[in-house]
């Protein structure tokens, strides 16, 4: 959100476009965020989200997302709210993420969203938090994080929440959730949801005005004056 507050670092939400409507209004959202919400990154508020809210799928976010820092810090106020507001905004195309990561905090949330989605008709899905395509890309990966956190690697090794967030089998998604088929059936309800388009376009270049002097051919112009 812009108005930062005591959450400086934002959260984290994951927006998908499931036609070629949602596919501008995605585009919308991030270039606003790159000029109107940026602070040290590019961010979005509750107010674009909702402006720009048509042919949008919106999925809850793992770790770092809003529900669930609430349900980590015990706000269910809080949780309650932002479940209420995305739901209102969003309909049924608004989803609340289950991960499994291998970290026991992941299980007292996942606890909490299947209530809260009892209790507020939201969907639940099975998602894999991923950072990297295969296994063995996880050296390049910490490689490429120390670089961008000026972290050593014996510093970064040191974090081994990122180990297990490759891209995973649905054979292997299928079991972590055996217990929770919804979560996987609501994959393909999402994946019914998107509709076919073509984001191909010719390229668009602005009119510039050249003045005389540079050249005689049109082309000739614009090369002597991009060069000056």
């Amino acid at each position: 959100d812009k108005k930062l507050g005591k959450h400086c670092k934002g959260y984290r939400l994951t927006i998908l476009a499931k036609n070629y409507q949602g596919y501008k209004n995605l585009i919308k959202i991030v270039s606003n965020s790159w000029t109107d919400g940026f602070y040290m990154i590019p961010r979005t508020d509750h107010h674009d989200l909702e402006k720009y809210h048509e042919g949008i799928i919106v999925l809850s976010g793992g770790v770092g997302s809003e529900v669930y820092s609430h349900v980590v810090s015990d706000d269910i106020a809080g949780l309650d709210a932002a479940i209420k507001w995305y739901q209102q905004t969003f309909g049924e195309d608004y989803y609340l993420e289950l991960q499994r990561n291998l970290m026991l905090e992941q299980q007292r949330v996942n606890a909490v969203l299947m209530q809260k989605a009892k209790e507020s008709g939201v969907k639940v899905v099975a998602t894999n938090d991923v950072h990297y395509v295969a296994p063995e890309d996880l050296a390049a990966y910490n490689i490429q994080q120390c670089y961008a956190t000026g972290k050593t690697m014996d510093e970064f090794a040191k974090t081994d929440i990122l180990q297990f967030r490759w891209l995973t089998s649905r054979k292997h998604m299928c079991e972590l959730f055996s217990d929770v088929p919804d979560a996987i059936a609501n994959t393909m309800d999402i994946y019914d949801k998107v509709e076919f388009y073509d984001i191909r376009h010719a390229p668009i270049v602005p009119a510039i005005s050249i003045p005389d002097g540079f050249g005689n051919e049109r082309r000739e112009k614009e090369d002597n004056y991009l060069e000056y």
